[in-house]
C-alpha cells in the first residue's frame, strides 16, 4: 500500500524517571526530605496494607470452617503477599531508621 505508516515492532514501554526536587542552595537536603516523607507515607500504607491482608487471612480461616475453603493457589498468593508486605515494611523501617539519625 502506499501511503501508510510501517507497523512498529518490538517496542517495550519505559519507565519514567522518578522525580527530584532540584534546590539551588541545598540540592541534596531536599532530596533526602522528599525521599524521607514518601519512606514514612510508603510504611504508613503498607502496614495499613498489612493490617488488610492479616484481616483476609483471619476470614478465609472462618470461612474454611464454614467448609467454604478457597483454593490452595489463592492460599499461596495471599501468603506470598503477606510475607512480601513484612519485608518491605522492615526494609523501609530501615531506611526511616537511618534517615532519621542523618537528620540528628
Amino acid at each position: 500500500m502506499i501511503g501508510t505508516a510501517p507497523l512498529e515492532t518490538g517496542k517495550k514501554k519505559q519507565r519514567i524517571a522518578p522525580r527530584r526536587i532540584v534546590d539551588s542552595e541545598s540540592e541534596v537536603e531536599e532530596l533526602e526530605e522528599y525521599t524521607s516523607r514518601t519512606c514514612s507515607q510508603e510504611l504508613d500504607l503498607l502496614k495499613e496494607e498489612s493490617k488488610r491482608v492479616n484481616r483476609l487471612l483471619y476470614n478465609k480461616e472462618e470461612a474454611s470452617k464454614s467448609k467454604n475453603v478457597e483454593t490452595e493457589r489463592t492460599d499461596e498468593l495471599i501468603l506470598g503477599l503477606y510475607r512480601r508486605l513484612d519485608c518491605m515494611i522492615d526494609i523501609l523501617e530501615r531506611i526511616q531508621g537511618k534517615m532519621i539519625k542523618r537528620v540528628l
